[in-house]
């Protein structure tokens, strides 16, 4: 069974899940980094994905996460302008990376686990879905 979808509806779309992801990565502090300050102390700082303090400390993943939404942003952009014909290969090479960027630095155990990482993959994931829909 196949789900046709207009175009027009689906670049829209598109760019409402690639705008609601990129604000969720400025506005709101999502990148929490374990501190210890002694020996079994363990603060967590709150960041967001713009500041330069993570890659101080050699987490360059959260500012590549942005940079990544931004060009799946532009690459939106500029098909819905029709200036250029991006291939559906491309958006999923790019928007697989970007959640592979939010959950590395989480795996290897350098950022704390909580929900907005969630809420971005889940944008990221409704827009690869949303991206396959013919």
């Amino acid at each position: 069974m196949e789900i046709i979808m207009k175009k027009s509806y689906k670049y829209i779309i598109e760019t409402i899940l690639l705008l609601a992801s990129l604000s969720l990565c400025i506005i709101k502090n999502y990148v929490w980094l374990p501190f210890s300050n002694g020996p079994g102390n363990i603060i967590i700082r709150k960041f967001n994905f713009i500041t330069t303090i993570p890659i101080g400390y050699g987490i360059f993943f959260p500012i590549l996460v942005v940079i990544m939404t931004t060009i799946l942003l532009l690459l939106q952009l500029l098909q819905i302008l029709k200036k250029v014909k991006v291939n559906r290969n491309t958006k999923l090479i790019l928007a697989a990376m970007n959640i592979v960027f939010i959950w590395l630095p989480v795996i290897i155990g350098m950022q704390v686990f909580n929900i907005g990482l969630v809420y971005i993959s889940l944008l990221l994931v409704s827009y690869l879905i949303i991206n396959f829909i013919k």
